[in-house]
């Protein structure tokens, strides 16, 4: 029951945080030129890139440790101040060598100062890997608002005073100094209800495994963001700049997704484990990604025309195609994590290990031929089919615990709200993109009408194909509403 209140918990807090960074995008789109995103994002994407190896895998190690006692963790967070240090350093050298292969000596200095804020950010890691250990969802998901809300305020009102790229590096700092501040705060008191262990306090294990958890992630990484990052290297920061930010709005959604899978399909998964009872959950987090968090990537892919048009200046008019096809890399991104999760809870880290480099060469092969074109939108569209390719292949990793949890029925329930949802919506935003071009109406009405049609027709969907679910949950959200008025009257 803890799982199941933590999963619907997450289901409505996690989309506050990612409305939030999603607006920041936008305004940040009409602030911010094309090229001075992409510059800072060049940058971006090596500085986080040298993150993961700071972080060393022991965030997920923590999460999944059979026990952990006050001594190790302790051990652990000195660690983390060292392999912070030395990747910031590191991550200084590694910009000073990309701005001379590149000839851009801006990402030099964005480079040097932004570095400092790997070791910043590291101090926070376990913190908040202890919070999700224990499940205090609720905790960690008001870091992350603070965070988020600190991040949009620094970004935006430094953009504002004309700081151009340096107002991304304001604001990851400011990012990161709330979550050192409030993750150290809250986890205060589980850090010192550990049980202190004399005999214990050997890193050695934890370290180990965390070494196997940092493989797959810096392989993953590469997977996310490899992409972009050789976007910016052969085609310019002007076409990273639109890749980036397309990539930014697309991935809005996809870190929702990745929100419930680190915070609660891993650590269940990993609970479960230990308690012998993996059962259904499997089914269930897999009917939950396809019925709320593909849809919305589809939804995107569709809109994003009279959406880019409505609110973006005429410099940025050739982000929606590459929009479209990266939302649709994103909505298989989020289906893959429930397969990889469930292999990662189960202990099976070597298939984890296996489909990252699956997924890398496939986006690596698809990403290096698609470059040979010029074009930031074929790149993308190499990048979505690639992504398809690797949810089909972490399936077949996965189908050992397919075949033990049966989730048969939450699968075919998931695909066929999916597909009688999109079957019924393709004529009807065909139909309003022809009529809207031939009547010249305003975007706007074009994407009014589009959101409202796609949200009938999965209410209506959901009702006549899966409609006791459908009644489940909106029985629970009726109910929180409810009692949270009341709180507020009272």
């Amino acid at each position: 029951m803890t799982g199941v209140r933590g999963a619907r918990y997450l289901l409505l807090a996690y989309p506050l945080v990612q409305s939030l960074r999603f607006v920041t995008k936008i305004i940040l789109g009409l602030l911010l030129g094309v090229a001075d995103f992409g510059e800072v994002m060049q940058v971006g994407i090596l500085i986080f890139f040298a993150s993961h190896f700071a972080y060393a895998g022991l965030d997920e190690a923590l999460v999944a440790a059979d026990r952990l006692d006050r001594r190790t963790f302790a051990r652990l967070r000195r660690f983390h101040v060292f392999s912070g240090l030395l990747a910031a350093v590191l991550a200084a050298l590694a910009g000073a060598v990309l701005a001379w292969l590149l000839d851009r000596p801006s990402i030099q200095w964005l480079a040097l100062g932004l570095a400092p804020m790997i070791a910043l950010a590291n101090v926070s890691v376990l913190p908040m890997a202890l919070l999700v250990r224990q499940r205090r969802y609720r905790d960690a998901f008001w870091v992350d608002v603070a965070a988020t809300i600190g991040l949009a305020l620094a970004t935006v009102y430094a953009a504002w005073l004309g700081a151009g790229a340096w107002s991304l590096v304001a604001g990851w700092y400011m990012n990161a100094l709330i979550v050192v501040l409030l993750a150290e705060r809250l986890a205060r008191p589980s850090i010192a209800a550990l049980p202190d262990d004399p005999a214990a306090g050997a890193t050695a294990p934890l370290r180990s495994h965390g070494r196997r958890f940092l493989g797959s992630s810096v392989i993953g990484f590469l997977a996310q963001r490899a992409d972009a990052f050789l976007v910016g290297a052969v085609l310019g920061p002007i076409a990273l700049g639109l890749y980036e930010l397309a990539q930014y709005l697309a991935q809005a959604f996809a870190q929702y997704a990745v929100g419930l899978g680190e915070r609660y399909l891993f650590p269940l998964f990993s609970d479960e484990r230990r308690g012998g009872r993996l059962a259904p959950t499997f089914g269930h987090a897999l009917r939950i990604a396809l019925v709320f968090v593909l849809p919305g990537h589809v939804l995107l892919a569709l809109v994003a025309r009279p959406f880019v048009l409505l609110v973006f200046p005429d410099a940025w008019q050739g982000l929606w195609p590459i929009l479209s096809a990266l939302a649709i890399a994103a909505a298989f991104q989020c289906l893959e994590l429930v397969p990889v999760n469930a292999l990662k809870g189960a202990g099976w880290t070597h298939s984890v290990l296996r489909l990252s480099v699956i997924r890398v060469l496939l986006i690596m092969a698809a990403v290096l031929v698609s470059l040979r074109s010029g074009s930031a939108t074929a790149v993308a569209v190499a990048v979505a089919a690639a992504r398809a390719v690797s949810f089909a292949a972490s399936l077949v990793l996965a189908r050992h615990v397919i075949r033990e949890l049966e989730p048969r029925h939450e699968f075919l329930k998931g695909i066929g709200t999916v597909l009688g949802w999109g079957m019924l919506l393709l004529p009807v935003v065909y139909l309003l993109d022809f009529a809207s071009d031939a009547t010249g109406a305003h975007s706007l009405l074009l994407l009014s009408v589009e959101v409202a049609s796609a949200t009938a027709l999965w209410i209506l969907v959901r009702i006549a194909w899966d409609r006791a679910a459908f009644q489940r949950e909106w029985q629970f959200v009726y109910r929180r509403v409810a009692a949270a008025l009341v709180r507020g009257g009272t």
